[in-house]
């Protein structure tokens, strides 16, 4: 290498040594910066208590245990076991209204929006969601369990297993029996239910879904003899289950 080059390279390293050394300086600054930084702490995990879930997961059982017993009331109440926690439940207890959360609720649940669309009258959803909601405060007030537990096995109860549509078979029509889906035993359930509730004597309507909703876990609505009926046609025009 020639001095005239080696002289250009020794000038450039000193001409290039400020801006390295800034460089280096400023990612030294900005190290430290960041290591002073206190870290930020994790979020710790939601306790039980303050979960929107305040009903105890313990409920009392909605069949009586011996004859003579019924539940709701002044009734007797024997225990069972836990509930599942995964179950959608209402963040309302004995004697509070129901709020905006609730109906997020209400609205993200399978069953209780079912309910909702099925009994409402001309567009009013927000009004039956406090209605439904109001019937579930009532029968936690008289039978001191899950609300949600108690309306949903009432539903479970008076919800036929089959239906009977109408085809045409040669020259005559016929009653033919199917197996009804989910959904549709539940929409069963509840227009019997609504009906039963049409002919009590409460004044409002949630005392009188409520009372009807007790009355089919006691045995005593009318919804239950109308899934009986049903069941009965069904039996009788068992002869047309092949009929397409």
């Amino acid at each position: 290498m020639s001095l005239r080059s080696l002289t250009k390279t020794l000038l450039r390293l000193e001409i290039n040594a400020p801006r390295v050394a800034t460089r280096r300086a400023l990612t030294t600054s900005t190290v430290l910066r960041t290591a002073d930084r206190p870290l930020r702490p994790m979020p710790s995990p939601i306790p039980q208590s303050s979960q929107v879930l305040t009903f105890k997961e313990d409920y009392t059982s909605v069949h009586p245990t011996t004859p003579g017993q019924s539940f709701g009331g002044n009734g007797l109440h024997a225990t069972a076991p836990e509930a599942s926690v995964s179950e959608a439940t209402l963040g309302i207890a004995s004697g509070e209204s129901v709020t905006e959360q609730d109906r997020l609720i209400m609205k993200n649940d399978p069953l209780l929006s079912q309910v909702v669309n099925t009994l409402m009258r001309d567009g009013r959803k927000a009004l039956m969601q406090r209605l439904i909601g109001e019937a579930l405060i009532e029968i936690r007030r008289q039978t001191n369990a899950n609300p949600y537990t108690v309306f949903r096995d009432a539903l479970d109860m008076c919800s036929p297993l089959m239906g009977l549509t109408s085809r045409k078979l040669h020259a005559k029509v016929v009653r033919v029996p199917q197996p009804l889906g989910h959904r549709q035993r539940i929409r069963r359930a509840l227009l019997w239910v609504y009906k039963a509730t049409q002919r009590r004597s409460e004044r409002t309507f949630p005392k009188r879904l409520s009372g009807e909703i007790l009355d089919v876990i006691n045995g005593r609505s009318a919804a239950l003899k109308d899934k009986l009926n049903l069941h009965k046609d069904v039996m009788a025009n068992r002869a047309y289950i092949q009929a397409k």
